[in-house]
């Protein structure tokens, strides 16, 4: 009884920290409709924009998240503005577009992350990290005190600003009807630029918070994307005080699992590793592939690439680039997956990597109930895989 109240409570302050990072997410894809996939990678940015200045110049991570704020309002703007005539402005394709324009950036974010920082874990220093609070039998991280402190004030701020203030209002106007908003002498497209500026100012704080709680990765920005559209979608498009109940829903139930049948389904590394190598969806365009590939240039070029791996089996000697080729043949299989639903079907899909994550722990799971001896041996490896498949389509 005593870990299960230990778990909502931490799943509480959890459930705060998930709705400051989702507030923005709110805004920009719950009130202007814009597919903003890169909230993650922006959140991620802004944790490293903290961690420099607090490296650099010993600033409370607090107050240097205040500090690069007007930054990423500016950013905001600049991102919208690049978005609208790119895309918006062009016609009924701007939401899958979008999510490819969106994809890309949230890559580049990544990449130059890793080539400014490298990929190892950064965090910061601060006279309220380390410590713990008690409470009973309870001991609590007061930096998980703080971000929820933050988390809850950011939150009530940003609600109260969006139904109290006449830009608020506006908002929220130009998000049920543009056209009217228009019709009344209002300019819709700036009214969305400055909410979309807000959307990502928010993310200075939220990233401070992120990297208070825990350190922070080039990557991980893939392990909130879905968490945050989560958050968003079970609030109710554009629901702020939704958002923060939805957030902690979302914390309590993720730390009651983790805490008490976490350690039963013993996944480990093995699923901890391939959960990070869960490739994003991979953006793609949304047109329909008219074109055929089977001519005769292609196929060739099939045979030639399936020659080469099978004699690199006998010639190379590394593991490492037969490693790689399977990580690519994951991002292929992934991307697949989504272009059959976003490319003929139209439809956006973020629960790619959800179905994924099932037929991780299905494979898991029959992998350690047929054992680990036989795995080499016998059947299990196709037996889990076809299963795994099953599952998911289920």
């Amino acid at each position: 009884m005593d870990l299960l109240l230990g778990a909502v409570v931490l799943g509480v302050l959890l459930g705060c920290f998930y709705a400051a990072v989702s507030v923005g997410l709110s805004v920009s894809f719950g009130l202007l409709d814009v597919p903003h996939v890169a909230h993650p990678a922006f959140l991620v940015l802004a944790s490293y924009g903290v961690y420099l200045l607090n490296d650099s110049y010993d600033i409370d991570p607090l107050l240097a998240g205040l500090a690069i704020t007007p930054l990423f309002f500016v950013f905001g703007l600049l991102a919208y503005r690049v978005y609208y005539e790119t895309f918006e402005k062009r016609g009924s394709d701007a939401g899958v577009r979008g999510i490819a324009f969106f994809f890309g950036i949230a890559f580049i974010i990544e990449v130059l992350i890793i080539l400014h920082f490298g990929v190892d874990q950064r965090s910061v220093t601060a006279t309220y990290i380390g410590k713990s609070w008690r409470f009973g039998e309870f001991r609590i991280p007061i930096r998980q005190l703080v971000a929820f402190a933050v988390a809850l004030a950011l939150t009530v701020l940003l609600a109260v600003y969006l139904s109290k203030t006449f830009m608020g209002r506006a908002i929220r106007a130009v998000a049920q009807d543009e056209e009217a908003l228009r019709l009344m002498g209002a300019n819709p497209v700036r009214i969305k630029q400055f909410a979309f500026g807000i959307a990502t100012a928010v993310l200075g704080i939220a990233g401070a918070l992120l990297i208070i709680v825990a350190p922070v990765e080039p990557t991980l920005d893939r392990a909130y994307i879905g968490r945050t559209f989560c958050v968003v979608v079970m609030a109710g498009l554009g629901s702020i005080s939704g958002t923060l109940i939805a957030a902690i829903i979302l914390g309590v139930a993720e730390s009651i699992v983790l805490t008490m049948f976490g350690a039963l389904l013993g996944a480990g590394d093995l699923v901890r590793d391939a959960a990070r190598r869960a490739c994003r969806p991979a953006a793609r365009s949304a047109r329909p592939m008219m074109k055929h590939r089977n001519s005769i240039a292609f196929w060739a070029g099939v045979a030639i690439f399936l020659a080469a791996v099978l004699s690199m089996t006998q010639i190379v000697r590394n593991e490492y680039p037969f490693f790689a080729g399977y990580v690519i043949l994951q991002f292929i299989a992934l991307a697949v997956a989504w272009s059959i639903l976003g490319g003929y079907a139209g439809y956006v899909n973020f629960g790619t990597n959800a179905f994924f994550g099932v037929g991780v722990y299905t494979a898991v799971a029959l992998f350690k109930a047929t054992g680990r001896r036989s795995w080499c041996r016998s059947p299990p490896p196709l037996l889990s895989a076809c299963c795994s498949a099953l599952v998911s389509a289920c």
